[in-house]
């Protein structure tokens, strides 16, 4: 999963590259199999149909003190409100190391779930 940035970020200096976004959001995956196994976990207690694998699609800033702001849901396969917060604010709780310059919007970042 790569996270794709607005092209005026990818060519800055003294930020985040691509790879550092990805990595350190690769550092969450456990937190995103909990909030996908709670999701399993209702559909199978409830005995629905459901999708049961797909992918979450965030979008969200990386502030120059590394704080994540502005999470949101850009699209999901899963139609699970809970799931999908879930994963969202499992984005917006990360923390990646400070840098100098504007700050990065990261357009979409998609999280597999499967």
């Amino acid at each position: 999963s790569t996270p794709r940035l607005s092209k005026a970020v990818t060519s800055a200096t003294g930020s985040l590259s691509n790879d550092d976004i990805r990595k350190v959001l690769s550092r969450q995956a456990g937190f995103f199999q909990r909030c996908y196994f709670t999701y399993l976990n209702r559909l199978s207690g409830a005995k629905v149909p459901g999708v049961r694998q797909g992918t979450v699609t965030v979008g969200f800033t990386i502030e120059g003190s590394g704080k994540v702001a502005g999470a949101k849901l850009v699209r999901t396969d899963f139609k699970d409100a809970t799931l999908n917060n879930c994963v969202v604010e499992t984005i917006e709780r990360t923390q990646f190391r400070g840098f100098s310059g504007d700050a990065i919007p990261v357009l979409e970042f998609p999280v597999e779930l499967k």
